[in-house]
């Protein structure tokens, strides 16, 4: 399975070949869409509802937990619990399961909703240089090998640029509406994630043990 984090969950490049999910795996998402919609409608959701209200608005509430696994996903449901064929049935089967055991199993006050996001599909560069990923399959560890191995070449760093399809997003929004739109409202929207500043991408760049010698040897540069 891919990465789980909310970081990396956004919806990158999707070619028109990809649009297509089959009879079968849409019967599958159907199931699971069905279920959530039942978990959705359960009393407590409206209750664990109106105790976020209260506690964002600074009332007095019982203290409230709420649980992500983020790359754990990939170990409570397994490559082998996937039961769909297609790459996006499956990506989406994956969400969908996620959210059953977040109703069913986890036990925190985390609201289920009745809703299928949908993203925007898009293309993102790189700095001007990218990193060279070593081992990582399947979850795994991994180390890299980062680019700037000098502050003589800074110069050759330039800000990502992002483009988005919006031919892409619309037709897989479209897809999502015709195929679980009558069990759960299928909306446009965008992933939450709290910002890291640059470090990630410093230490993707210049990587980690090197940063520390560069807090001694280059903390101007640095």
């Amino acid at each position: 399975m891919t990465d789980q984090t909310q970081a990396t969950l956004a919806q990158k490049t999707i070619g028109a070949d990809k649009l297509v999910i089959g009879r079968g795996d849409r019967e599958i998402l159907r199931r699971l869409a069905g279920r959530i919609a039942e978990l959705a409608a359960r009393p407590i959701e409206d209750e664990k509802r109106d105790l976020w209200y209260r506690h964002n608005a600074l009332e007095v509430t019982r203290p409230l937990i709420f649980c992500d696994p983020e790359n754990g996903w990939n170990e409570i449901i397994t490559n082998a619990q996937i039961e769909c064929r297609g790459e996006l049935a499956r990506e989406w089967e994956m969400v969908l399961h996620k959210e059953i055991f977040w109703g069913e199993s986890m036990g925190d006050d985390r609201v289920i909703e009745p809703y299928f996001d949908i993203t925007y599909v898009y293309v993102e560069s790189d700095w001007g240089m990218q990193e060279t990923k070593v081992g990582g399959e399947n979850g795994g560890s991994y180390t890299w090998d980062s680019p700037l191995k000098s502050y003589h070449d800074l110069r050759k760093l330039h800000f990502p640029r992002i483009s988005v399809d919006y031919e892409a997003t619309h037709n897989l929004l479209s897809l999502a509406k015709k195929i679980l739109g009558d069990l759960l409202a299928v909306r446009f929207k965008e992933r939450w994630w709290w910002s890291l500043g640059m470090t990630w991408t410093l230490v993707n760049l210049r990587g980690l043990q090197q940063i520390m010698f560069d807090i001694y040897d280059y903390p101007g540069e640095l």
